[in-house]
């Protein structure tokens, strides 16, 4: 493949990827042993995405992403994925919008229980006195100054 066709941009904004080929093969070996799990369809979908070889269509990467959310209905990734392919691939904007809806829901219910499970930490930690709370404090206010 020419260096050219391997810059060339997909329909999806992203670049073609000879590396995404490769993996693409490899996850089509797998498939054809045992069913892939959602990660893996999630994985195949991008790999098709990015694929040089024309031998698997953007509708694939669909499928692929509609068939780790029927084995997940609550994947994440699976969902932000096919979110971006229907705002970006399809131009179907309310469509996109329902599933980054369902996605923020379920990462916003997440940061709740960690948000808990961090203040009732935080505050076992002040209760005990062989803790060094405030050491503990500034290096989580440094960690998030980093990100």
């Amino acid at each position: 493949m020419s260096s050219e066709q391997n810059d060339r941009p997909s329909k999806g904004g992203h670049k073609f990827d000879s590396n995404a080929d490769v993996g693409l093969n490899q996850l089509l070996l797998i498939e054809a042993t045992r069913p892939l799990t959602p990660a893996e369809l999630l994985t195949k979908g991008r790999y098709i995405q990015l694929s040089s070889t024309g031998e698997s269509t953007l509708a694939d990467a669909e499928q692929a992403f509609l068939k780790a959310l029927e084995l997940d209905a609550e994947y994440v990734p699976a969902l932000l994925e096919l979110g971006w392919y229907y705002h970006a691939v399809e131009d179907r904007a309310s469509h996109a919008l329902t599933l980054f809806e369902k996605a923020y829901h379920l990462v916003l219910g997440q940061l709740r229980e960690a948000i808990k499970g961090r203040a009732e930490c935080t505050e076992e930690l002040r209760k005990d006195n062989s803790v060094d709370f405030d050491n503990l404090m500034r290096i989580a206010c440094r960690e998030l100054a980093r990100h």
